[in-house]
C-alpha cells in the first residue's frame, strides 16, 4: 500500500490545521495527532515527495520535551509492516516561514507478538544551519527513510522528534508516501 495523502483536503503548512485531521481509517490505518498539510503553500520551504500533500505531526520542543507524540495504528485484529516513508522536519523562522531543519525521528512500535521495537530515521537538509538559526532562503526535498525488518507485524507506532538542529524553537515533522503492508491476524 502507498499513501500519498494527495486526495485529502489540506491547508498550507504553518496555518492552523485542526479541521484537517487525517480521517480514520485512511488507507487501512488509523492516525492520531496528524493533520494534512499542503507543502507547496506560501509558508513552506519544503518540497514534497508527491504532488502536494503530506501529514504533519505535533511540535516537540527539544529543550522542554513538550509536544504531541503522534501515532499510526492498525485497526483491531490487524497488523502492518511499514517498509519506508519520506520525511522532513521544519521550524518556524523569524519571518514566519517553515524552514527545513535537521532532525532525528524515533519510531517506537508495538509488535503483535508483544514487546516493542525502535527505529531512528533522520532528515538532513542540503544546507546545515549554524548557531541554531533558520534561513529564509533554504529549501529541501523530503528524504526517504527505510524501516528495519524488525518492524514487521506491528500493531502501531508512535513518532517523536528526538533530536533537532534547532534547539530554541519547536520542531515539527512531516511524512509522505509511506509504503506498508496490512493484513488480518
Amino acid at each position: 500500500m502507498d499513501a500519498t495523502y494527495d486526495n485529502l483536503a489540506s491547508r498550507p503548512l504553518g496555518l492552523p490545521a485542526e479541521e484537517n485531521a487525517v480521517p480514520n481509517p485512511y488507507m487501512e490505518l488509523n492516525y492520531t495527532s496528524f493533520n494534512v498539510v499542503d507543502l507547496l503553500g506560501p509558508n513552506s520551504l519544503l518540497i514534497p515527495h508527491t504532488a502536494l500533500n503530506a501529514i504533519v505531526g505535533g511540535a516537540v520542543t527539544e529543550a522542554t520535551g513538550n509536544g504531541a507524540s503522534p501515532s499510526i495504528l492498525a485497526p483491531p485484529g490487524y497488523v502492518f509492516s511499514p517498509l519506508s516513508t519520506y520525511l522532513s522536519c521544519d521550524a518556524t523562522s523569524a519571518g514566519g516561514a517553515r524552514a527545513p531543519v535537521g532532525c532525528t525521528l524515533q519510531f517506537t512500535a508495538t509488535k503483535a507478538s508483544g514487546g516493542t521495537v525502535t527505529a531512528l530515521l533522520s532528515f538532513l537538509p542540503d544546507t546545515i544551519l549554524g548557531n541554531g538559526s533558520v534561513s529564509l532562503t533554504q529549501s529541501a526535498n523530503m528524504q526517504q527513510g527505510v524501516f528495519p525488518a524488525s518492524f514487521a507485524s506491528i500493531t502501531g507506532a508512535t513518532i517523536a522528534v528526538v533530536d533537532s538542529s534547532v534547539e530554541t524553537t519547536a520542531t515539527t515533522f512531516e511524512l509522505d508516501d509511506p509504503v506498508y503492508e496490512v493484513w488480518a491476524l
